[in-house]
């Protein structure tokens, strides 16, 4: 689960009146581990070490350029808007506005080698409306986009033809920024204008007419200005060198991110492979290039890729479900269609694989284990009334192990030795579906009831059968974070027991009850890989704001993996995130220096 630290207020509403005790916990007898001597690497092999990265930080190159906004209730925001050029399938430009310092805001952008347009919440990682139009967007031809904004609803149209409803969609409150974004293309701006109602503040406009403007420019280096006849417009470059994709030779940055990561002593890392992304376009389009870069980046490092197939792209989602403001974690109308994304995926990345054979690799690499879906018992997390923070999945139990089977044949179909995780299990979360398993008194579910749920709803499919989960997955997946307990008004409760923080327990208490789950349906034989687990660092290293010192987070990291390596069934554990990029919990800090916690992941992994 990402979580932008600004937001973690919310995990409050989830804790209150949770203070009974869980029968699994023995209270009296929890285990007691003789801890590693701390002067050696305490972990079996360097397998055992995995790291979380994404393709969106390594790849994306962007440019804005933007006005502070007071507190408004309500405003128009409007730009004309030229493409001139785009390089990969992401290439987006538009509008963004109304973000705050939780990191919330829209973007209005416009995709121009799709013919598509769509409204994409920062918060939420998710479109919450899009659409094609009928006539393409092309080059080098002016569109007006527009934003209108009342006191709770968002209206947004391109050359004056209305994209949302009559009435609007929802918005958040919040003070903000106003701005133009570019990514992955060159595009031209004109006639910006930022426009209040009387006696809020005076309105914005800007024609660039008198060149240079007194916005702010986040990439000065990319931006001029240029002229039609007596009038100007402001242009910026924000396209990928083509060459650095599906090559050796990639960009400095990537290549830095990639090295710190080999540098660490990971053995894995751990990517989203958006199937919005790789399909986004249609069930007959597929865009490889970001994803073929990064697996070539790890086979030169001797990293092996773990993917997550997530997200369902529109197109795929059932019809009433793709107005909603997190369309992506809905199911897909019909599992079929996940299935050919999950073939075409297999088949392109396993060893000897399309990618190998076009690379001419003879080495045998290519990517070995899959995971099918993400946080399948996490709901709708709530930022507050109007706002969604996260959705991990928003369709039944039932369907998410249709959609796991399904997931799981298709990787078995195109490769038998290939490994299946099911979507992790999330930890101490709002429950997405119908269970019996939660907190008395609210809807939180641990870790351990989410198995259990899975593996009950496995084992009613196949009465009588022994260890039927081996039909549907090869690694049972999990995440655990201590800190989303956390917040400012002081330390929460636990459903069975009372944490310090960080807690050995914490983990002792979850995998011990994971693998008696795992005992009691037959399958104490499959490996435990936990694909998410971090402690956050901050400047005030608050333990009750959820924060940790960076001294104290490389201590939190250590405890982490000394505890999970005390189970013999737990084989990997990845650590979130790589790189802090707009979060803390990274090894690595955004000028790319390294954190004490990354030095200690990397002893831990017997790196020099």
């Amino acid at each position: 689960m990402k979580l932008f630290i600004g937001a973690m207020l919310v995990f409050s509403v989830y804790s209150t009146g949770c203070t009974q005790e869980i029968a699994e916990i023995d209270h009296e007898q929890s285990p007691v581990r003789e801890k590693p001597a701390a002067s050696s690497p305490v972990i079996r092999d360097t397998d055992f070490f995995g790291i979380n990265a994404s393709i969106d930080d390594l790849f994306h190159q962007s440019a804005s350029w933007r006005e502070d906004m007071p507190h408004l209730s309500s405003f128009t925001y409007e730009a004309r808007v030229k493409i001139t050029e785009t390089s990969a399938g992401t290439a987006t430009v538009g509008l963004f506005f109304l973000r705050d310092g939780a990191g919330s805001g829209f973007n209005l952008n416009i995709v121009p080698h799709l013919d598509f347009w769509k409204l994409y919440d920062s918060t939420t990682r998710s479109f919450i409306l899009q659409g094609y139009e009928k006539d393409a967007f092309g080059l080098d031809v002016w569109y007006a986009l527009k934003v209108q904004v009342t006191e709770d609803r968002i209206h947004i149209f391109i050359d004056d033809k209305r994209m949302t409803p009559p009435d609007g969609l929802l918005r958040p409150p919040g003070s903000g920024i106003a701005g133009l974004r570019v990514r992955n293309a060159s595009a031209c701006f004109d006639n910006v204008s930022l426009t209040m109602p009387s006696g809020d503040s005076p309105a914005y406009f800007e024609d660039f007419s008198d060149g240079d403007s007194g916005w702010k420019q986040d990439n000065s280096s990319v931006w001029t200005v240029e002229s039609d006849g007596d009038d100007g417009f402001y242009c910026v470059d924000a396209v990928p060198d083509r060459d650095l994709l599906m090559g050796d030779e990639l960009s400095d940055r990537m290549n830095a991110h990639f090295d710190l990561i080999q540098a660490s002593g990971a053995g894995a890392v751990r990517m989203f492979f958006r199937w919005d992304d790789v399909q986004l376009g249609g069930p007959d389009d597929f865009y490889w290039d970001y994803t073929d870069s990064v697996v070539i980046a790890a086979r030169n490092r001797g990293l092996q890729i773990v993917p997550a197939l997530v997200y369902t792209p529109s197109w795929a989602v059932s019809s009433e479900n793709r107005a909603d403001e997190s369309a992506y974690a809905f199911p897909p109308g019909n599992n079929d269609d996940y299935a050919r994304f999950v073939e075409a995926t297999v088949r392109r990345y396993m060893p000897d694989g399309e990618l190998a054979q076009e690379e001419g690799w003879d080495d045998g690499y290519g990517i070995t284990a899959f995971e099918i879906g993400h946080e399948f018992n996490v709901g709708k997390i709530k930022l507050d009334e109007k706002r969604i923070f996260f959705a991990g999945w928003l369709g039944s139990l039932d369907q998410y192990v249709d959609l796991l089977k399904a997931g799981h044949d298709a990787v078995k179909q195109e490769c038998a030795e290939c490994k299946v995780l099911n979507g992790a299990v999330g930890d101490d979360v709002p429950v997405a579906y119908e269970s019996s398993r939660t907190d008395p008194g609210s809807s939180r579910q641990t870790v351990w009831q989410g198995v259990e749920d899975l593996y009950e709803n496995i084992q009613a499919r196949h009465p009588g059968e022994q260890n039927p989960a081996d039909r549907y997955f090869d690694i049972l997946n999990i995440h655990t974070y201590q800190w989303f307990m956390l917040t400012g008004q002081g330390q929460l409760p636990d459903i069975h027991r009372d944490y310090t923080f960080p807690d050995r327990l914490w983990y002792e208490d979850r995998l011990k009850n994971v693998t008696e789950v795992m005992s009691r349906y037959g399958d104490s034989d499959k490996d435990i890989w936990l694909t998410e687990t971090s402690y956050a660092s901050g400047d005030s290293g608050d333990p009750y704001a959820g924060f940790l010192t960076e001294e104290k987070q490389a201590e939190a990291l250590r405890m982490a993996f000394e505890e999970s390596a005390a189970f013999p069934q737990v084989k990997k554990v990845f650590w979130w995130y790589a790189y802090d990029v707009g979060y803390i919990v990274g090894l690595i800090r955004d000028d790319m220096s390294v954190k004490p916690a990354f030095k200690e992941y990397a002893r831990l992994a017997g790196r020099p």
